[in-house]
């Protein structure tokens, strides 16, 4: 919005507040540089999981996850019975809003079974329906191969699986 330009009175401008982006090299010593709005994207992708969280709260999920030949395990329809869900929102920081919840969110099953999601490059939520079910796949991203955002977290995307049977 430009502002409205007045002879007397001083010029009224809104002020915002511009999004920092991160800056992310696909090696160590390149030139080349891609800034990405991870604080927007993040925020987005923590809304869309966080309401589809409270819509599963109570019912039973599958939880799967393949980290494909780099990694040592996976694990295919973990069960949760009578989902809880747990963080997601900051508590006792005044400071925080709602768009940038507390980076650990806990998914809480029956016999103390717990799922524990890090969302500190969570990158997209997406809904696939098929038949029987529901599939929502959380996408995390952590920079390029070469030079990850977190050197102690496997670099490149990666997917946890939610799996909710229809009855």
């Amino acid at each position: 919005m430009k502002p409205q330009l007045d002879l007397f009175n001083e010029a009224q401008v809104e002020v915002e507040e511009v999004e920092p982006k991160t800056e992310v090299r696909s090696t160590p010593r390149s030139h080349r540089v891609a800034n990405v709005p991870l604080r927007k994207r993040r925020a987005d992708a923590l809304r869309k999981l966080m309401a589809i969280l409270e819509e599963l709260e109570g019912q039973t999920i599958h939880v799967s996850y393949c980290c494909g030949s780099h990694g040592h395990f996976w694990f295919n329809n973990l069960r949760l019975d009578r989902l809880s869900v747990q963080g997601g929102k900051q508590v006792g920081n005044p400071h925080a809003d709602d768009l940038h919840g507390a980076p650990v969110i806990v998914l809480w099953g029956n016999r103390s079974a717990q799922v524990r999601i890090f969302s500190n490059q969570l990158w997209d939520v997406r809904i696939q329906e098929y038949f029987g079910f529901v599939q929502y796949l959380i996408d995390f991203w952590n920079g390029f191969g070469a030079n990850p955002l977190d050197p102690y977290k496997k670099p490149g995307f990666d997917s946890l699986v939610i799996i909710k049977f229809k009855d």
